[in-house]
């Protein structure tokens, strides 16, 4: 039931309020990175740290570590102020994140995410050769996302508002489909819950706690499924 919960919570409220509050896209214009190797590799290093961190704590993800880095500093958010610094950081900390989930599944069997949880029923290959592969995949996702910048004035011309209506049938008929009318039930509570943060002008990372709360728990001994 993960599928509607989450959807319901930080995806169908999005999409809402893009369909109903449409607006057009910035003018894209490629002009450079925008930014110098010092910010680049403390953002990075900050992103790192982050999504190493949560990595090993149970009931985090990298959502935790993003929240972590957006944290207000002289009353400027760092998304806001340095939006570049922002998606370095985020991306560092995804990547962590996601090296970290690699090293707990080899260490201790522990299965951090579906991927993992995939990677689990096949015979695990040698580590190095997973950390390898990871990397390798880290690097070229940096330089694929430099040389796609440079055709973002195309993305912008995609019909935002159709685009977010085809996303929104699409999670409700893959919700049908694996959960059935109990899980559509599910996605309506969840995406009802989900408008709350927004209309309150509040984060939705306090949605995580439906995730959290309970691994914790269990994780401590107090609950048992």
């Amino acid at each position: 039931m993960l599928l509607p919960l989450l959807s319901g919570l930080f995806g169908i409220p999005v999409l809402l309020f893009a369909i109903t509050r449409a607006g057009t896209v910035v003018p894209q214009k490629y002009e450079g990175l925008g930014t110098n190797w010092r910010e680049i590799a403390a953002s990075t290093a900050k992103g790192t740290a982050a999504g190493a961190i949560v990595g090993w704590l149970p009931g985090f993800s990298s959502g935790i570590a993003n929240a972590i880095l957006s944290i207000r500093k002289k009353g400027v958010d760092f998304e806001a102020g340095r939006p570049h610094g922002y998606l370095l950081s985020t991306s560092a900390a995804n990547t962590a994140n996601a090296v970290l989930g690699i090293a707990a599944l080899y260490a201790v069997g522990r299965m951090r995410s579906g991927s993992m949880a995939a990677l689990a029923s096949f015979d695990l290959p040698n580590i190095f050769l997973m950390l390898a592969a990871a990397g390798a995949a880290a690097l070229f996702g940096y330089f694929a996302t430099v040389a796609l910048s440079r055709s973002g004035k195309l993305f912008a011309r995609i019909n935002q508002k159709g685009l977010s209506v085809a996303v929104l049938i699409f999670l409700v008929v893959l919700t049908a489909l694996f959960c059935g009318p109990f899980g559509l039930f599910i996605l309506v509570l969840a995406s009802a819950a989900g408008m709350v943060p927004a209309l309150l002008g509040i984060s939705r990372l306090y949605g995580m706690g439906v995730i959290m709360i309970p691994v914790m728990l269990f994780t401590l001994g107090i609950l048992s499924f």
